[in-house]
């Protein structure tokens, strides 16, 4: 009987391979196909799990097999694993499949790169060509997004950025940091849209908190006191924060509530009594009520304190011409015009180093620029992507 059983299920499969094989072939190509695909997935699953020798077993497999490009992507990756970069390019560069092994291949190694070798010039070349392939890979746009982000390259991020958003439209990430740019580059208007749509996705409460604050101050710019006011009511720590409070302060202020706005202000003030924001604006509602005395001796405060502030320079220059101090008045537009001269240059900087990732000279210079503006933060910022910039040409 047994025998008779094992005959039967011998002839039924005897006859779904002929079947199949009566229909084309089909059956050889799938079982080659997912042979390679199994093996390879194996592989990776050993090497994460800290066999290599388990990984150097499926990768002879697959040669055996005669699916070379998997074992050279498989031997590729245990040698990014142990840190042998030769060997990793070495295997990378022996694989002859255009399509779909290289893709994986470019962006396994593009992750690599920019994660954990910190070399972000090399993923980029890499992730470039995934996405050359296939427009819609999330993490090569979001790699490549994160590189030109740094590198503080606007426009490129923005590129990558908004094809982030596209592939992927529960994320609000890739619209907060659209924002960030645009806030960044003094363009609110612009930061309103991609701020909105990012509270309109999925991000982690402590960043849509810090989006909340972003979008009330681009909105705030904008003069939309009303719906900054709404959201900042959204905030936590809103009757409590000292910057908060200023905001609201500034909002009720131009929605016309000039007493509320005064006390929500001095009562921030009495809690931060040396933050420039607030003394600029509480000056500036002095020089309103045409107190251009009170004026004068708050901003003078901002100005020892942030020589290169020039809102507070402008306004310091109306409050002494309010006074009849002409000459302190014409010093401070002097120093003002200073001021506004880097500030131009740093634009000009800014724009030229987007369309240059790699240009080290272009980033210290900004860096230099934003140190003599007392930006320290922003220094700091373009020195470290100057750092990740790869050696010119020619030098040691």
């Amino acid at each position: 009987m047994r025998r008779m059983r094992k005959g039967r299920v011998l002839l039924i499969l005897l006859a779904v391979a002929a079947t199949t094989l009566a229909a084309g072939g089909s059956w050889r190509w799938w079982q080659h196909t997912s042979s390679a695909e199994y093996r390879l997935r194996r592989g990776q699953e050993a090497l994460r799990a800290g066999d290599s020798a388990g990984a150097e077993r499926f990768a002879v497999r697959l040669e055996v097999a005669g699916h070379s490009d998997h074992a050279h992507l498989l031997r590729g990756e245990a040698a990014l694993y142990r840190g042998d970069l030769n060997r990793a390019i070495g295997e990378y560069n022996q694989i002859r499949d255009r399509g779909d092994v290289l893709v994986e291949a470019s962006a396994l190694y593009g992750r690599w790169f920019l994660l954990d070798f910190h070399r972000p010039a090399e993923a980029e070349r890499f992730l470039q060509f995934v996405v050359s392939r296939q427009p819609a890979h999330i993490d090569a746009h979001r790699g490549l997004a994160t590189i030109y982000y740094d590198q503080r390259a606007w426009a490129a991020a923005v590129v990558h950025l908004s094809a982030w958003g596209d592939a992927d439209p529960q994320d609000g990430r890739p619209y907060r940091f659209m924002g960030l740019i645009y806030r960044e580059l003094d363009q609110p208007k612009v930061a309103i849209p991609a701020y909105r749509e990012a509270l309109q996705r999925q991000l982690k409460p402590v960043v849509a908190e810090e989006v909340r604050r972003e979008l009330a101050e681009c909105l705030t710019a904008q003069s939309h006191y009303q719906e900054a006011l709404d959201l900042l009511e959204e905030c936590r720590g809103a009757e409590r924060i000292p910057a908060l409070l200023g905001r609201r302060a500034e909002c009720l202020w131009g929605l016309g509530h000039a007493s509320e706005a005064r006390a929500l202000l001095d009562r921030a003030r009495s809690q931060a009594p040396e933050n420039a924001d607030l003394l600029r604006l509480r000056a500036q509602i002095h020089l309103a009520d045409n107190e251009p005395g009170k004026a004068s001796g708050l901003l003078e405060q901002v100005v020892r304190a942030h020589p290169r502030d020039h809102s507070s320079r402008y306004q310091l220059a109306q409050a002494y011409e309010a006074l009849g101090r002409t000459q302190d008045a014409a010093e401070q537009r002097q120093l003002l015009r200073q001021t506004q001269e880097k500030l131009e240059r740093l634009t000009s900087l800014v724009r030229e180093a987007g369309d240059k990732p790699w240009d080290a000279a272009l980033r210290r210079a900004a860096a230099e620029l934003c140190s003599e503006l007392d930006r320290h933060d922003l220094a700091a910022l373009w020195l470290k992507a100057a750092r990740s910039c790869p050696p010119a040409p020619g030098s040691k």
